[in-house]
């Protein structure tokens, strides 16, 4: 009794540091975790991306089989705006799934700027669909490639 009478403020000392060290500890379980929900909340935005970007192609190559040209160029512009986010959004893509998604960006845009400089009803005759679809299906494979990467990973 006497040791603690004498030393109890040591003792309480000691309490608090091994106290301090536990909460230290559990802070940074904490912040781990917390670390990796954020990352699977990018991956899950990602695919949601992504797959709203591919569900609007499919609807891209058939409209493009139609020629009905103004609902594609309205297509086009919702593809770019979900590859941007992919894009701009998400560091924690690879550089080669980055570079997948700036070629599909790069060819949709310039896709777009072509259709929307042959407003006319001449210059749209000349557009060749099957070639249009061809870039669009290349894009898809790209796109679908990206995706399934991140779900084998599970960024």
């Amino acid at each position: 009794m006497h040791f603690i009478d004498e030393h109890w403020g040591d003792l309480a000392s000691i309490a608090g540091l091994l106290l301090t060290v536990w909460t230290l500890f559990q802070a940074k379980a904490a912040a781990s975790t917390a670390r990796e929900v954020k990352a699977r909340m990018f991956s899950l935005d990602t695919l949601s991306e992504l797959s709203a970007a591919i569900t609007l192609l499919g609807e891209v190559k058939t409209l493009q089989r139609l020629a009905a040209w103004d609902l594609v160029l309205d297509r086009y512009g919702h593809v770019r705006r979900h590859l941007v986010r992919i894009a701009n959004l998400n560091d924690q893509l690879s550089p080669a799934h980055l570079a997948e998604v700036a070629w599909a960006l790069n060819q949709f845009r310039t896709m777009e700027k072509k259709l929307e400089s042959s407003r006319s009803a001449v210059a749209r005759d000349t557009i060749d669909p099957a070639k249009y679809n061809e870039i669009v299906s290349k894009g898809i494979e790209k796109l679908e490639s990206v995706m399934i990467a991140i779900k084998k990973v599970g960024i």
